[in-house]
């Protein structure tokens, strides 16, 4: 045991991080002088910021506030019109509003690509 415990010491003392001494520096502008449309692109808006998290807080809601859980992308149904990836549990909440089951999570990854939304 102890000659694990010296290897890993050792291995400690071996690796090193080292700044080149040769850098470029870029001035960054200050937020006031880009234009509105990249200041749109750059930053969201409060609304913008509000919205996106009770959608995220729905989405991690139903993952049992789990990181370990989250849906991955691979797992995501696939919007043809927008080509954004949706959450399944949008679609659930759609289905369930409209007196409809859901099916989404028992569709293969393959099948939910092909869901016309």
């Amino acid at each position: 045991m102890e000659t694990v415990a010296r290897t890993a010491k050792e291995a400690r003392k071996k690796r090193r991080v080292s700044l080149n001494t040769s850098v470029s520096i870029f001035p960054i502008p200050m937020r006031t002088e880009y234009s509105e449309k990249v200041r749109e692109r750059l930053w969201s808006s409060a609304v913008e910021l509000y919205t996106n998290a009770a959608r995220n807080s729905i989405e991690f809601a139903s993952e049992g506030w789990n990181w370990r859980t989250v849906t991955e992308d691979e797992q995501m149904i696939l919007c043809h019109k927008s080509g954004e990836l949706i959450h399944p549990v949008h679609i659930h909440n759609l289905l369930a509003g409209h007196g409809l089951q859901s099916v989404v999570g028992f569709l293969p990854n393959r099948d939910r690509e092909d869901i016309a939304l």
